[in-house]
């Protein structure tokens, strides 16, 4: 994040104040956006009162099981979707598709018929295989495609669809939500590194197989979807624990920052550190007063962050960056990624991270206004959901792990590490206006 001509019009123009002695009124330094967290956390509302959605079933031979059960929540799922679409939105327009080896319209008799009759799944040319990659590339942003599958995929499965979102989705404000749904199961699972094998999990409620909802789209369209089918009865079967969005944009919903003085430094009053007012319209800005800026000063960060239905945050990147004013100077000192500010260690507790630096207040500056920006990783930008990895398996076998899906625990890794390679992702963000007197 660079600092603007405009920003520093506005310290010349503090410079000017302070040797020609201008009018109080007039208006201090600063970075640009330190009133908006809009940068980061992104927009919150649906995109309008009129929605188009496309609805993608998963017609192969193992999707079958599902059906093959009468009333399981594979079938109330279908049946509630529907309706919480209508519910959702004054305006929707519902188109129905099979997919397997490739993709067909259908008409909504068709799709109703998917609940629990196995002609369904029994259609040559589409039963064979699970080309979910052919569905992701008839996705767009002004509209939501929902694809009801089992995931089956191989290991070259997990590359091609990973490589076809990061493509099609990924950096292209198209966001994607995954949902797990656990239902009664009586069929044959292929998606294993053994012969097929039949699993029947009536009468056993902890060998229950889970379907997976897989959303693209607008992604408060989405959340809007989900918390629709979550006032449904359909509460009964799924769960904000087992619901992920990966945002094409953001990688928080909200945050709040504290730059504060470490708990054995409260009674150094060589420096002095309050928050604007809290009525105040720039929430994210402290400011401080320094007597003696001879010796480094210790000065903590502490951020409070809130994922809501994004993957939690993994190791965080950190830049300070600096406006200073200099006495005698007739320019400010603007660096990016200032060594004023050294780590001295950072620690999380859950969603809270407290960063402890080392401030070496530049010599000579009357003024020095620091931006403290937070940012992940590349590698290990998010943190794979708990949900996912219960749900997943590297082998089921008839013995162990029948009813576990095969690389789902890989494939959501996969995905998070390629947005994470096209997106820059910000997590939160504070500003700092020190003052010597």
């Amino acid at each position: 994040m660079k600092v603007s001509k405009f920003t520093i019009f506005f310290v010349n123009l503090f410079l000017i104040c302070t040797f020609a002695g201008c009018s109080p009124s007039v208006k201090p330094p600063s970075f640009e956006n330190e009133s908006t967290k809009s940068d980061i956390v992104g927009s919150k509302g649906v995109t309008g009162s009129a929605i188009d959605i496309d609805i993608y079933i998963d017609a192969t031979t193992s999707m079958k099981g599902f059906a093959l059960v009468p009333g399981n929540a594979y079938s109330k799922f279908l049946d509630e979707l529907e309706s919480a679409i209508h519910t959702s939105w004054k305006e929707s327009n519902i188109k129905f598709f099979k997919f397997g080896t490739k993709i067909r319209e259908m008409t909504r008799e068709e799709y109703k018929s998917s609940e629990d009759n196995d002609v369904f799944y029994r259609e040559k040319g589409i039963l064979e295989q699970t080309n979910i990659d052919q569905v992701v590339d008839q996705t767009s942003q002004d509209r939501i495609s929902l694809v009801v599958t089992d995931l089956f995929q191989t290991d070259g499965d997990v590359l091609k669809v990973v490589d076809k979102l990061k493509e099609r989705c990924f950096g292209k404000d198209i966001d994607l939500a995954i949902m797990g749904i656990k239902s009664d199961y009586n069929g044959i699972i292929f998606d294993t590194k053994v012969p097929p094998f039949p699993l029947n999990t009536q009468g056993n409620p902890d060998l229950k197989r889970a379907f997976y909802a897989i959303i693209f789209g607008n992604g408060p369209n989405i959340e809007h979807l989900f918390k629709t089918l979550m006032a449904t009865p359909l509460k009964e079967y799924i769960s904000e624990k087992q619901f992920t969005i990966i945002s094409s944009k953001a990688a928080v919903r909200d945050f709040n920052i504290e730059i504060l003085k470490p708990e054995g430094s409260k009674k150094d009053r060589s420096i002095v550190i309050k928050k604007k007012l809290e009525n105040s319209k720039d929430p994210l800005t402290y400011h401080a007063t320094v007597t003696d800026s001879s010796n480094p000063m210790p000065i903590l960060v502490k951020l409070n962050l809130n994922s809501g239905y994004y993957p939690s945050v993994g190791d965080l990147v950190v830049r300070v960056d600096k406006m200073a004013v200099i006495k005698g100077s007739k320019a400010p000192v603007v660096e990016e990624n200032t060594s004023d500010f050294k780590i001295k260690n950072i620690s999380r507790n859950g969603d809270t991270v407290t960063v402890e630096f080392e401030l070496n207040y530049p010599p000579k500056a009357s003024v020095a206004l620091y931006a403290f920006y937070f940012g992940v990783s590349q590698l290990n930008a998010f943190l794979t959901p708990d949900w996912i990895k219960a749900f997943s398996t590297e082998n089921p076998t008839p013995e162990s792990e029948p009813n576990k899906t095969l690389n789902l625990d890989r494939f959501v890794r996969d995905l998070l590490r390629a947005t994470a390679s096209v997106n820059d992702y910000k997590v939160a963000k504070g500003y700092l206006h020190i003052t010597v007197k």
